[in-house]
């Protein structure tokens, strides 16, 4: 491609691959009016989950107390996963009675708790199953 050629930058000004002024890290011209290093979005794929157990203390009267994180690990963005549903159970608590009711919060990618982002509503305990 020579310099000055009508075709050594795109739309918006960025330089092509083979003028001596292309910074970028193609091989070859991209073919279309916009010059990028461009990543194909690829779909959701499920890759691992688990559940953290919170180790800090809590006490009867408090709310909105982390008891469990689960933690759900996914890779790409093109057709998220939709997550209808939660089956919880408070088995191995030691005062399942000091349970009023469960919430499930949505942090999205940071595993430090909050309580905002509900996730559903909330499920009043009949102290077994959620």
């Amino acid at each position: 491609m020579a310099l000055g050629s009508p075709y050594d930058v795109d739309y918006d000004n960025d330089y092509r691959y083979g003028n001596p002024l292309y910074t970028g890290t193609g091989t070859a011209p991209d073919i279309g009016a916009d010059e990028g290093n461009f990543i194909v979005a690829l779909p959701m794929a499920y890759v691992s989950s688990t559940t953290t157990q919170n180790t800090g203390n809590t006490a009867p009267g408090l709310t909105n107390q982390e008891i469990i994180g689960i933690q759900i690990v996914t890779t790409g963005t093109v057709t998220p996963f939709t997550i209808s549903s939660f089956t919880v159970n408070a088995n191995g608590s030691s005062a399942i009675g000091d349970i009023s009711n469960a919430h499930i919060y949505y942090t999205a990618t940071t595993s430090t708790f909050s309580a905002t982002g509900l996730f559903g509503t909330v499920c009043f305990a009949n102290h077994s199953q959620f």
